[in-house]
């Protein structure tokens, strides 16, 4: 469970990667495991955000084992993640929908920021899905909501997809 705080702080942008590693106006961030582009999105309302998603916050699972930490190299920021789209939810017990798309492979962030962002610190909202570890997915909730209500008070936003216990 440490490691999973550990990667949240680091993947959630705290105030310090943030605010000296993104590249202003681009939605690029350059972590210490990897350089992760994501896509820049205005809702309805016109709130401006850039979304992260589908960011690995482990290595992927090998069955029935424990998760790994993703490794870090001098060079692996580097290596670019597209995290352009959602990722697949995991493998439920009772089955929410037919049309839902599993896969063992399935811890992932999801992170929504503020396109504008200054060099104060920002509150990160954490967000788990609800079906206590058992079903649903961060995908069923979208983001327009959350942009609109959270980005839009500089709030940055982190999706938690936690595996099935």
């Amino acid at each position: 469970m440490k490691w999973i705080l550990q990667c949240l702080v680091l993947l959630c942008f705290g105030d310090v990667a943030l605010s000296h590693f993104q590249i202003p106006g681009v939605p690029i961030v350059v972590l210490p495991e990897y350089t992760a582009h994501g896509i820049k999105n205005v809702t309805r309302k016109g709130t401006e955000a850039f979304l992260y998603l589908g960011l690995p916050y482990v290595k992927p699972p090998v069955r029935f084992e424990k998760p790994e930490p993703l490794s870090i190299t001098p060079s692996s920021f580097l290596k670019p993640k597209y995290a352009k789209k959602w990722k697949p939810a995991c493998h439920q017990v009772v089955d929410v929908s037919n049309s839902t798309n599993t896969s063992e492979d399935c811890l992932y962030l999801n992170i929504f920021t503020p396109t504008k962002v200054g060099l104060k610190d920002l509150p990160v909202f954490v967000f788990i899905h609800g079906g206590g570890y058992s079903y649903g997915y961060t995908q069923a909730y979208g983001y327009e909501y959350f942009v609109d209500n959270f980005i839009s008070q500089n709030i940055i936003m982190a999706f938690l997809q936690p595996g099935i216990m």
